[in-house]
């Protein structure tokens, strides 16, 4: 998007060019850093979508110019929110993505993988905002992960009792680290001692829970 005339040239005669061309300004303006797509990508995108509509049609050529430009622009930026931390101007962006992976996953065993894996990151997430001292965001950060966490467990509940064994030792891990890391933090003055407490009794519910169902499992004929 080095140059956004040469780009959308064709597509000036167009009443809404004006506005889309701020549109896709102020996508990468929100970005942290300067935005640039992959080459490869913007090339492919522009040619599939443009090939696939008739050239001489004024809306056809209207709705590629929206596609191919929201494509390009989002594509970019979702990349820059990649590293982004609760209370960063793309953490929202970061968080629609990772919404989105869930939305169109329909099996219980990956949607399991995927929500322990975000609340992984949403620890990771809690360490580097501690990290920087900026607390203010680690309570809302910590009650995320332990929904994302509940969620991982419901989806678990729904598999098929042989195959539940692997995901239960997963989060059992994912507690082991999350009760390490907390624990750190209940000596850290800059860390509201309320806050870890809450999170703590939160992961020992949890440890209990898979030590229920882990019983149950066992106590099946």
């Amino acid at each position: 998007m080095k140059d956004k005339n040469k780009d959308y040239e064709e597509y000036k005669e167009y009443e809404d060019y004006e506005d889309l061309a701020k549109t896709v300004d102020a996508l990468k303006t929100a970005a942290t850093s300067p935005v640039e797509p992959d080459p490869r990508f913007k090339a492919s995108a522009r040619a599939r979508v443009l090939g696939s509509l008739p050239v001489h049609k004024r809306v056809g050529l209207r709705l590629a110019a929206v596609f191919a430009a929201f494509a390009l622009a989002l594509s970019g930026v979702a990349a820059a929110s990649s590293n982004s931390l609760p209370g960063d101007t793309l953490y929202p962006v970061k968080r629609t993505v990772e919404q989105g992976r869930v939305f169109l996953e329909r099996n219980d065993e990956t949607r399991a993988e995927i929500y322990a894996d975000l609340a992984d990151k949403r620890l990771t997430e809690t360490e580097a905002l501690v990290r920087n001292k900026r607390n203010k965001n680690v309570d809302a950060t910590l009650q995320l992960m332990g929904s994302e966490y509940d969620l991982a467990q419901a989806s678990i509940n729904r598999i098929p009792p042989e195959r539940r064994e692997r995901m239960l030792a997963r989060l059992e891990k994912a507690n082991a680290r999350q009760m390490r890391v907390l624990q750190t933090y209940l000596k850290n003055t800059n860390v509201p001692r309320a806050v870890v407490v809450r999170a703590l009794a939160r992961i020992e519910r949890n440890r209990e829970m898979i030590r229920e169902v882990k019983q149950s499992l066992k106590a099946r004929p």
